[in-house]
């Protein structure tokens, strides 16, 4: 596989994972300002991890500089740069 250039578009922070040995890539979620809704992920973390996501939001989080990252959203992102990763390796090639 042709390396992927990080600078394909990902909200805010690119793509920031692989190419891997295995071909994965990836982008992430959990930089400074980013947002999961408590509701989506609690039921996945432990209440210790929930009273600090809810102290983050409340006191660190700026709405106005805040991604928001609900499940609809980061699958969506996550086809687009699949659209995006496919599309450059099919232009590269030409």
């Amino acid at each position: 596989m042709d390396r992927i250039p990080r600078d394909i578009y990902v909200p805010r922070h690119g793509l920031n994972h692989g190419p891997d040995d295995d071909g994965w890539i990836g982008f992430d979620t959990l930089h400074a300002w980013d947002h999961w809704p408590i509701d989506e992920i609690a039921s996945h973390i432990s209440e210790d991890e929930v009273m600090v996501l809810r102290f983050e939001h409340e006191h660190f989080r700026s709405e106005a500089d805040r991604i928001e990252w609900p499940l609809d959203r980061l699958m969506e992102e996550t086809e687009a740069l699949a659209l995006r990763v496919a599309s450059y390796s099919i232009t590269s090639r030409l």
